[in-house]
């Protein structure tokens, strides 16, 4: 179910709709849909979070300008995506430390990235922060509202 569920975040992100809506999160999930912004209030990114409730199992998935820009194809100058699944939840909170999987066309797509993960996940908010040690991007704030929430 992932595989598919990633391809078609893949695909609708390439065409800027809301990725994890098109692709249903299922029962017993909530999605969180969160903004980044720059000190001056610009959009530099977008991270979203499908979290499983009933397997304790989260994806985060994203695209940030602080990663880098597409270079080649139809994609071309759209924000570096990145992908990690699965991330076990305990206690309602996500700490990881590991490697991001890259997508085709991203810079550095042979190369997983070093990210680090602290989230909080409440029943109608995501905060925390995710850093990618070794790039410009420092640690970045999560404030995410939850956008969906199936019983």
């Amino acid at each position: 179910m992932y595989r598919r569920l990633v391809a078609t975040v893949a695909v609708s992100a390439s065409f800027g709709l809301p990725t994890l809506a098109v692709a249903g999160i299922g029962a017993h999930s909530t999605w969180y849909d969160a903004s980044v912004k720059n000190s001056a209030g610009v959009e530099t990114g977008h991270v979203e979070i499908a979290y499983q409730r009933n397997k304790h199992v989260a994806e985060i998935l994203g695209q940030l300008r602080c990663l880098g820009t597409i270079k080649k194809g139809v994609n071309k100058g759209q924000a570096a995506p990145f992908d990690d699944y699965p991330l076990y939840v305990r206690n309602n909170q996500i700490h990881f430390r590991g490697k991001t999987h890259n997508y085709p066309g991203s810079p550095n797509a042979s190369a997983a990235r070093k990210i680090r993960i602290s989230l909080t996940l409440r029943p109608h908010v995501a905060t925390g922060t995710i850093a990618f040690p070794g790039t410009k991007c420092g640690a970045i704030k999560i404030v995410g509202p939850a956008v969906r929430i199936n019983p």
